[in-house]
C-alpha cells in the first residue's frame, strides 16, 4: 500500500505531465509551480519530475530556476 507522500508524489508527477503534453512546454508548469508556495512537498517534488522527464525525452535542457516552490 502506498503512503500518502507516495500517493501525492505520483499525483504531482501525473498534473506535471499532463500540463507538459496538453501544452507541448514545461513553461506553464514552471510557472504553476512558482505560484505554489506552502503546496505538498511531494506533490511538487513529483510534479517537477515530471517537467524533466518531458524535457528529458524531448531532448531538451534541463535547466531548473532558483524560484520553484522546493527551489
Amino acid at each position: 500500500m502506498a503512503t500518502s507522500g507516495e500517493q501525492q508524489y505520483v499525483a504531482g508527477y501525473n498534473a506535471g505531465r499532463t500540463s507538459a503534453l496538453t501544452t507541448g512546454s514545461v513553461d506553464a508548469g514552471r510557472r504553476w509551480l512558482a505560484e505554489q508556495r506552502g503546496a505538498d512537498s511531494a506533490y511538487v517534488a513529483g510534479y517537477e519530475w515530471a517537467l524533466w522527464d518531458y524535457d528529458d525525452a524531448n531532448g531538451l535542457s534541463h535547466h531548473r530556476d532558483a524560484d520553484t516552490a522546493t527551489g
